[in-house]
């Protein structure tokens, strides 16, 4: 268990004793295992993503602004509990949201509105990538 604590910690800054300073880039690496979509539908997927959070206004219990940084783009990103979900956009219509699901298990939704409404589940194992 508290591997958990600390392999997602770094990520969604879950347990207050590893609660990041504003400012302190955390970073974890995470390999896919399967994505599925809207429809129930899953295939294997073996992608491979880094991910960074940077706090930027932190509540005490780890809540707040963030930025996300992954494949060369960074963008604002709330926490909202201090324990996920992580939730941002990347172009101000879609919507991300990263949950944890496990030890080091973290499920990634990506949601596209209308008019071409699509959504997707990705299952990824994540580590501390330092």
């Amino acid at each position: 268990m508290m591997r958990y604590f600390v392999t997602m910690g770094l990520l969604l800054t879950l347990a207050p004793g590893l609660a990041q300073a504003e400012g302190d880039r955390r970073v974890v690496s995470c390999q896919a295992s399967k994505i599925c979509d809207e429809s129930g539908s899953c295939k294997p997927s073996n992608r491979l993503v880094t991910l960074g959070l940077t706090p930027i206004k932190r509540g005490p219990n780890g809540e707040g602004a963030h930025w996300i940084d992954y494949d060369g783009q960074k963008y604002k990103a709330d926490n909202v509990t201090g324990r996920g979900p992580i939730v941002w956009s990347t172009d101000g219509a879609d919507v991300q949201t990263l949950l944890y699901a496990g030890e080091n298990e973290t499920i990634w939704h990506r949601l596209t509105p209308a008019p071409q409404a699509h959504s997707s589940l990705e299952f990824f194992n994540c580590k501390d990538a330092s």
